[in-house]
């Protein structure tokens, strides 16, 4: 990457962007008003692949940015100056080495010297190299039930208290993922990522949006790509039965999970877990046009 890697507010720089603290939830005790008090005001954030110098599915974050503020209250949105953001820093950031994956994390907030002004909302966005991550992913039951639905729907928050202690536990047992039941231990959504899963009878299913996941945007495509893709509750003990199951998002694609707490995940050979993981990926390469 170039020494550039911040967009602040309508110019490129070489200064670190203000970062919005997250705390995290102690996963022994799980407090409910930690879980449950997040902080909208606090603004939301898209998190964006970058390709050959461009942002991927631009389209699609600024469509979310969009519903996100106006859930939020955010004020005087300018999808230009989020699109300028997102472009500009892209092609500025990985110019050395054009063919570099990277992310851009773009977060909207009150400006914070008029945070008392309802019409300033602040557009902050940050570059940093993509990791390499393994080709199937491992992964945690999280210590912390999901709240389930909250007011700000599918938003994402920056407030990420309990994501990020999700995020945390699985890195500490070397996994890549934390996965997130409800009260009634019905699988909700991943730290990072969204849940697809192939049922027993072969058809695709993926935790209802009414359940309270974060509205991501690899999930919003496969809904409207994948004919065949419903909504269904899942019970913790079926997972055990069921064919695979995959992480989705929008910087990662698809990824299967191959192990639930070091438990193997998936009665599919790998044969059909490949043509589902195809299948997948066909659905989320095909972008609106910017």
């Amino acid at each position: 990457m170039t020494r550039t890697h911040s967009w602040i507010d309508g110019r490129l720089t070489n200064n670190e962007a203000p970062v919005i603290a997250s705390s995290v939830v102690d996963p022994t005790t799980c407090d409910e008003s930690t879980l449950t008090d997040a902080l909208p005001e606090q603004g939301c954030f898209t998190t964006v692949r970058v390709e050959a110098g461009r942002p991927t599915y631009l389209q699609e974050h600024l469509l979310r940015l969009q519903r996100d503020a106006s859930t939020l209250g955010l004020m005087g949105l300018d999808l230009d100056v989020c699109r300028r953001a997102l472009v500009e820093l892209a092609a500025a950031a990985f110019t050395d080495q054009p063919h570099e994956q990277g992310i851009i994390r773009l977060t909207l907030s009150h400006t914070p010297a008029h945070a008392s002004a309802s019409s300033a909302t602040s557009v902050v966005a940050t570059a940093r190299p993509l990791n390499p991550l393994p080709a199937q992913w491992q992964a945690i039951s999280a210590s912390c039930p999901h709240p389930g639905p909250r007011a700000w729907g599918g938003a994402k928050l920056v407030s990420r208290a309990l994501y990020d202690s999700g995020t945390q536990e699985a890195r500490a047992a070397n996994a890549q993922e934390a996965l997130f039941f409800d009260e009634a231990d019905r699988l909700i959504e991943g730290s990072i990522s969204n849940l697809l899963f192939v049922l027993p009878d072969g058809s695709p299913g993926t935790p209802p949006l009414e359940r309270g996941p974060v509205a991501g945007i690899a999930r919003a495509l496969c809904v409207d790509r994948l004919p065949d893709l419903r909504e269904v509750d899942l019970s913790r003990p079926a997972l055990d039965e069921l064919q695979c199951l995959f992480a989705i998002n929008a910087v990662r694609g698809a990824v299967p999970i191959s192990h639930l707490d070091g438990v193997a995940l998936g009665t599919a050979d790998s044969a059909t877990r490949d043509e589902w993981l195809e299948k997948i990926r066909r659905a989320l390469c095909r972008e609106k046009t910017a």
